[in-house]
């Protein structure tokens, strides 16, 4: 396990943990004692004047943003991360999709008014303010392109998510969406979405046995086993029109015949179709 794994679960353990004590927090107190517990620690300045009641609410929730706000730095410098551990795997997608955990749904109405702004990255629930990556963006990129486009292309080619492995070149590409992206290259973009899709549908027919890896060395091995062919053994119902929809709108963009400008719903497209298959998959593969 590389230290950067290591690093991403015992992130969300910690972000578990301090979100599964503040739904227990609410559960005894009720919602307005709850509320009124954390407001009064957070109006007084020095911890001798609160209650213990009040300040064990306050420093839960604070801690929990704080770890969240640390996952979701984390996950956004990481292209792969696997992990046999469901409730782990779902929070890191609640970060990455900036979907509210059960937790974040009984704190938001104490952090409205809170005045920090999320609106440019979209990153409300996970408590990253528009400065913070506005900043990560300037470093990342050296100030010489468009900064906001770097964190964007951070979060909309986000980490990719499964409780098996993925075949080790997603983490390439997934870097190599982000900085075409980065560039505003929409082709680039395209195709590299088509290169994902593809490298994970070959992965998976050879994983299920449909195909071997001297078939995949052939040198005939793209007119024998086209995508459509990958795709008819891998996908079923709306997952396989969704796959041949990301494969007609990558394939015509690459080959000049399309004008359709579409990128980020495209990036989410493929990484969340691939997380679905590896998933639907996972039983079966060698």
């Amino acid at each position: 396990m590389s230290s950067r794994t290591e690093l991403i679960t015992e992130t969300a353990i910690s972000v578990s943990k301090y979100g599964k004590a503040i739904c227990a927090f609410r559960a005894d107190l009720g919602k307005k004692r709850f509320q009124a517990a954390y407001r009064e620690a957070k109006q007084k300045f020095l911890v001798e004047d609160c209650d213990p009641e009040s300040l064990r609410v306050y420093a839960t929730v604070y801690k929990y943003i704080e770890e969240k706000r640390r996952l979701a730095l984390i996950l956004l410098e990481s292209e792969v991360y696997i992990h046999p551990d469901k409730e782990l795997l779902h929070i890191c997608r609640c970060v990455l999709e900036n979907k509210p955990t059960d937790a974040d749904k009984i704190i938001t109405p104490l952090l409205e008014d809170d005045g920090d702004d999320y609106s440019r990255y979209n990153m409300g629930w996970s408590y990253l303010e528009d400065e913070k990556l506005h900043t990560m963006s300037w470093d990342g990129f050296l100030g010489n392109h468009s900064l906001d486009c770097v964190m964007e292309g951070h979060i909309e080619a986000r980490c990719i998510l499964s409780s098996v492995r993925f075949p080790e070149s997603f983490g390439r590409i997934i870097d190599e969406i982000r900085i075409s992206y980065a560039f505003n290259s929409l082709t680039a973009v395209h195709s590299l979405c088509r290169t994902l899709l593809e490298t994970g549908l070959t992965d998976l027919c050879l994983r299920l046995g449909y195909i071997s890896e001297n078939q995949i060395n052939d040198r005939f091995f793209f007119k024998d086993y086209p995508p459509k062919e990958r795709i008819f053994k891998t996908c079923r119902g709306p997952d396989k029109d969704e796959a041949f929809r990301i494969y007609k709108i990558a394939s015509e963009s690459i080959h000049g015949v399309s004008k359709q400008v579409e990128g980020m719903s495209l990036i989410r497209a493929t990484i969340s179709l691939l997380e679905k298959l590896y998933a639907q998959h996972a039983s079966n593969l060698k």
